[in-house]
């Protein structure tokens, strides 16, 4: 079995392939497997990121043909994945946090662009392991704020998501939960789309996963909404009681991983919300909602 992964040991990045066995693994499933003699996962696969842009936000008339973004530091030895973009309000300039995995596990990190042409390198921002990081347009009190998702292998809480500020987009502190899935509805909560700026504090669409069936680890991704407060961004006003999106096309029921929605981009577009998301770990794909009609499923405001 292959397994590439980025080396960085002569100083220039260059791309490698490790050969194990099938008798030296164990197969987790179709995204990872574990070595035996380490009991460490491996996965099949290096990843990058690529530019595309839409004239409408829907049809895509471009695709860079080559990689636009590939790891650059041993920490991304097996790639770099899972961008969330915000656009920082009067800045001329986007956020970009990103996941790199290694062997030394999953951090977040964080690069600025503001022709995405040429990106700024910021490094790790948030330690193994922490994922689904979403920065904040606007600041609040002079300081960046952003979401971000602790996942500890203890038994101690449930599924949560926190808040941390920072002066600089690089140094964080501040950090307090902001949401919890005491419900036990979901098995995993994680940020999704950046928060949008709404009139009445930020909307934020992040994803819940529902627990696996006894014959399966994964379980179902699906998309769920909430109103923070704009003065104080950790402060939730409302959430919705349900999913606003579940898997239910083809192409999200089947596909690399199936039973997958999963949101990372939205944009506004009066009452309109184009809402980016994975679908099935296979496709990309966006869907039109209505802003009201998320907003009215709200429960604890006035809409």
């Amino acid at each position: 079995m292959a397994f590439p992964r980025w080396d960085f040991s002569r100083g220039e990045p260059e791309l490698k392939i490790d050969h194990l066995a099938e008798t030296e693994v164990d197969t987790l499933d179709r995204r990872e497997v574990v070595v035996r003699a380490t009991g460490l996962v491996r996965l099949p696969f290096v990843s990058h990121l690529r530019l595309a842009t839409s004239r409408d936000g829907v049809t895509i008339d471009w695709i860079d043909p080559e990689p636009t973004v590939v790891p650059a530091d041993p920490l991304e030895e097996y790639g770099v994945e899972d961008a969330r973009i915000t656009p920082l309000a009067d800045e001329g300039r986007c956020a970009i946090t990103y996941v790199a995995p290694s062997r030394h596990g999953i951090v977040t990190c964080l690069m600025t662009t503001g022709d995405f042409r040429t990106f700024e390198r910021h490094g790790p921002i948030f330690t193994t392991e922490n994922k689904d990081v979403l920065v904040y347009p606007e600041r609040a009190g002079g300081r960046y704020s952003a979401l971000h998702r602790p996942l500890s292998h203890t038994a101690l809480h449930m599924p949560e998501i926190w808040y941390a500020a920072s002066p600089d987009l690089v140094h964080w502190g501040g950090h307090r939960v902001v949401l919890s899935e005491r419900r036990s509805r979901f098995s995993r909560l994680g940020g999704g789309a950046p928060p949008v700026r709404v009139s009445k504090g930020y909307l934020e669409i992040y994803h819940g996963v529902y627990k696996a069936d006894p014959h399966g680890r994964i379980g179902t991704y699906c998309a769920v909404a909430a109103l923070l407060d704009a003065d104080e961004p950790w402060r939730v006003l409302a959430r919705s009681s349900e999913p606003i999106m579940v898997p239910a096309e083809p192409y999200e029921l089947r596909g690399y991983t199936p039973n997958v929605v999963f949101p990372t981009g939205a944009v506004l577009d009066d009452d309109r919300l184009l809402v980016y998301y994975g679908a099935a770990d296979e496709a990309s794909a966006v869907t039109v909602l209505r802003l009201s009609d998320i907003m009215n499923s709200l429960t604890g405001i006035d809409a």
